[in-house]
């Protein structure tokens, strides 16, 4: 029957919810889940391949934290080992890394309906909301519920007020959570990070927003988003190039794929120190990963006209020559005939 997946009589009921638990990341190439459904069906050798290279994933933080990963062959569930025992909000956060957001909302319904105080669900479940879903109104909620039951989880405050700086424009409030996530746990450079960008773009502190930038850098020397935040806040606000310089080529030595830094770079190169041929190298690697940005290709057209102004301007500006001998009477004759006959 179409939709169904066939599994081996051995392979005992209580195994499905932990394959449906499965975050299918192979150590490979990415096997399609269709193509999965079907090795399923086609023989229970596939199955057992598949067992021995799936990775079990439970992401205990949506924002921070990394996924801890189990080989399902070290469970050796088929001779009946110990299995992970069975959480719904699991479930919920491996559909999630599937694109299947709207069936990840329904079960993390399912989760709070069986666990309405667990702060984990509400935490992950508005991370959801905030970033997939669109639904910030939602979304804070969650968080809200998230705090109400762990006051002093510096993730989720700061979730929060990323929430209300970006979606909900509530800057004093997101500043206060940002405040409370640093007392909780003054050495995160996320926390930082984040909370220089609001002082910086919203409450017009340049001042602390440069403090907390530092602070960040201090706790993570290679924090790209923090070098790249900063170099725009010493370029755009401080009026310091050099050190804005440095901290783009840092950006860009600790992530040589980032787009926004090489253009931010091009940008002071071409403004600031006047390195045409720099800067279009810059400009050159940002619109090759991001191709579809507009402010990209304009800013590169800008730097590509100037030169090209520069290179004509002199040409136009030429003196006009002024004849010190007279021309013998046969060029003047050869030249009126010239313009009279053209």
């Amino acid at each position: 029957m179409d939709g169904e997946v066939l599994l081996s009589s051995s392979f005992q009921c209580r195994h499905v919810l932990c394959v449906l638990g499965i975050a299918f990341e192979w150590f490979g190439n990415t096997i399609p889940f269709d193509e999965l459904l079907d090795r399923h069906r086609s023989s229970v050798e596939a199955l057992n391949r598949v067992l021995k290279t799936v990775e079990y994933g439970v992401r205990r933080s949506s924002r921070v934290e990394p996924f801890e990963t189990v080989p399902l062959d070290v469970l050796d569930e088929r001779r009946g080992g110990a299995l992970p025992s069975f959480d719904p909000s699991d479930l919920a956060r491996s559909l999630q890394n599937w694109d299947r957001h709207s069936l990840s909302e329904k079960h993390f319904e399912a989760a709070l309906t069986i666990d309405p105080d667990n702060s984990i669900i509400h935490h992950n479940y508005a991370v959801l909301l905030r970033d997939e879903l669109k639904k910030p109104e939602q979304a804070a909620t969650h968080f809200e519920a998230a705090i109400d039951r762990i006051p002093n989880s510096a993730n989720s405050h700061q979730s929060y007020a990323v929430l209300l700086h970006e979606e909900l424009n509530e800057p004093q409030k997101a500043a206060d959570h940002f405040e409370t996530a640093l007392e909780i746990d003054a050495n995160d450079p996320t926390i930082h990070h984040n909370y220089a960008v609001l002082l910086q773009q919203e409450l017009n502190n340049s001042e602390e927003a440069e403090e907390h930038f530092e602070i960040a850098i201090d706790c993570d020397p290679t924090n790209v988003a923090a070098h790249y935040s900063y170099g725009r806040l010493l370029r755009d606000e401080l009026n310091r190039p050099e050190q804005a310089a440095t901290h783009f080529e840092t950006a860009i030595e600790n992530d040589p794929s980032n787009a926004a830094a090489h253009h931010s770079y091009a940008v002071l190169l071409r403004d600031e120190f006047k390195k045409s041929k720099e800067a279009a190298s810059h400009f050159e690697a940002a619109t090759d990963l991001d191709p579809d940005n507009p402010v990209i290709h304009h800013n590169y057209a800008v730097l590509l006209r100037d030169e090209l102004e520069n290179q004509i301007k002199p040409l136009t500006t030429l003196k006009p020559l002024s004849i010190v001998t007279p021309l013998p009477p046969r060029h003047i004759t050869a030249m009126e005939d010239f313009f009279v006959t053209n």
